[in-house]
């Protein structure tokens, strides 16, 4: 990463805290997570979240970059914090990284939940170089209404339109030679034949309406890591963690909870520093948190799913717990043990 500069921020903490790296899919920067770091925090993480090259005005060397390139670069970022290992979380292009750095630097991944991932280019290689083409000609305004009705259900489009436009401006702020060489990464990829080499504990999250990582994409995937679980969330689509905040934050959360291991070990004390750092934006539609700690408020409409403010779910009915919950099986999510 001698020539690349990454836009990232870390959080200041105890140096024995966990950390944890939240990885951001193609055409968007670390803001997409603002819904899922008040929750990550308080559960006592890190966090470590940056910009790719090329996005968020990280800097964008000449293409075609590789997921090894656009892997040696979380690498880079850790070894600079000093993290000598960190769970791991990622969305589409943040997920294959993911992917990539558990099956190359496993001892440097304690945990890993990829979202919405492709593990072969969907729904081609010729699309994504189509694409890559449209955007070195045309800039990323080529891109506006292509790409987006990829990423969320018509119903979010009306439902937040707000939420849907930052998400298209982070997409139109991209340098194209970055977006492109990010693109070409996806178009050359395979992970298939790496899977079998990832060993830490794994979460698989797939949208159950998602074009860009249909939910058959992800059930390959866990079927290739062993002791991998699969969580598919109905009626969201490929940014379910930005559509359906509750029902992913929450499986995150049990994950990165269940399967958390001594706090991570530390490379030397010069931690804590910034690359950039970003003021919290209040997350789309998360209302405030309820007249006590765990205790969720309603959602914004009847028939959508709330922003649930962990923790706050458990199994079964309870009071407080609401009816569409994560952990209301027939109706938030549905699960799948690989």
């Amino acid at each position: 990463m001698s020539d690349v500069r990454l836009v990232a921020s870390f959080d200041n903490g105890p140096a024995d805290a966990p950390v944890l790296v939240l990885a951001n899919p193609i055409g968007t920067t670390l803001e997409l997570w603002d819904f899922q770091v008040p929750v990550l925090r308080r559960l006592g993480f890190r966090l470590l979240r940056f910009n790719a090259r090329g996005h968020g005005g990280s800097t964008a060397p000449p293409g075609p970059y590789s997921l090894a390139e656009l892997g040696t670069d979380v690498l880079t970022l850790l070894n600079f914090y000093g993290v000598e290992s960190a769970a791991f979380c990622g969305v589409s292009l943040g997920g294959m990284t993911g992917l990539w750095l558990a099956a190359n630097a496993p001892a440097r991944v304690t945990s890993l939940v990829v979202c919405c991932t492709a593990v072969v280019p969907m729904p081609s290689r010729d699309a994504w170089l189509e694409r890559v083409s449209l955007v070195r000609s045309g800039g990323m305004a080529a891109l506006r209404d292509l790409v987006p009705p990829r990423w969320f259900t018509p119903g979010f489009f009306q439902r937040e339109p707000a939420a849907a436009a930052r998400a298209v401006d982070m997409l139109t702020g991209c340098d194209p030679e970055g977006y492109a060489g990010c693109a070409e990464a996806i178009a050359d990829m395979d992970l298939l034949p790496l899977l079998g080499s990832v060993k830490a504990p794994t979460l698989v999250l797939a949208g159950e309406l998602d074009p860009a990582a249909p939910p058959w994409q992800g059930a390959s995937a866990a079927r290739a890591i062993r002791g991998s679980r699969f969580v598919v969330v109905r009626g969201t689509s490929h940014f379910a963690h930005y559509e359906t905040p509750g029902p992913v934050t929450d499986a995150i959360a049990r994950h990165l909870e269940t399967r958390r291991l001594p706090p991570t070990s530390r490379l030397h004390s010069s931690t804590g520093r910034r690359l950039q750092a970003f003021p919290e934006h209040p997350a789309h539609g998360v209302p405030a948190p309820g007249p006590a700690p765990g205790v969720p408020a309603p959602g914004p409409a009847p028939g959508v799913p709330p922003r649930v403010l962990l923790p706050a779910c458990r199994p079964g009915p309870a009071p407080g717990v609401p009816a569409r919950c994560c952990c209301d099986r027939a109706a938030g999510a549905s699960y799948q043990d690989i």
